[in-house]
């Protein structure tokens, strides 16, 4: 009785660690979007500030101070956050990881399957979020060749990049 009660307690351990590592549903869009450091406030204070208000559940971060910007990286919820700030404090941009491709919106999602891509293995998905818009990066691939398409939030494909891998045999 008491080896399967610990069987039982190690369990519940084990998966609750696991858990961090799955997309638990935590909303990947910033909630919030911070004003603007008018006040001319300490800009790592604004920027805590700033975060708090875009990602209520963000925990401990690292702040790295670049020569003309601010950017931190961390994960909720499974999923992997950049965030850039200017050198006063502004918001910049913020990127994440999307894990599962159940998280890209539908209409984009349905341009993809009614694409060229249809068919291409998509490699990345990556939301990327700036005060003046939101778009959705996703990473197409085919053999050596490779797309960046970026996407507005209705599904309207706004930019292509192409890369072709080299590689060198020797």
């Amino acid at each position: 009785m008491i080896k399967g009660f610990r069987f039982l307690v190690l369990t519940v351990l084990i998966l609750s660690a696991c858990q961090s590592n799955f997309d638990t549903g935590t909303n990947i869009e910033a909630e919030r979007k911070p004003m603007a450091n008018d006040a001319r406030e300490k800009p790592e204070a604004f920027i805590d500030q700033s975060l708090k208000l875009m990602y209520p559940n963000i925990g401990p971060y690292d702040l790295k101070i670049e020569q003309n910007h601010f950017a931190t990286d961390f994960k909720i919820g499974g999923n992997h956050f950049k965030v850039k700030f200017d050198k006063n404090g502004d918001w910049v941009r913020s990127e994440v990881g999307i894990r599962f491709k159940k998280r890209i919106p539908e209409k984009i999602r349905n341009t993809v399957n009614t694409s060229d891509y249809a068919d291409w293995f998509l490699a990345d998905k990556t939301l990327i979020e700036s005060p003046a818009k939101k778009m959705y990066k996703l990473e197409f691939q085919k053999g050596e060749e490779e797309w960046d398409v970026y996407f507005d939030t209705q599904g309207v494909v706004i930019k292509k990049d192409k890369e072709i891998k080299k590689t060198i045999n020797r």
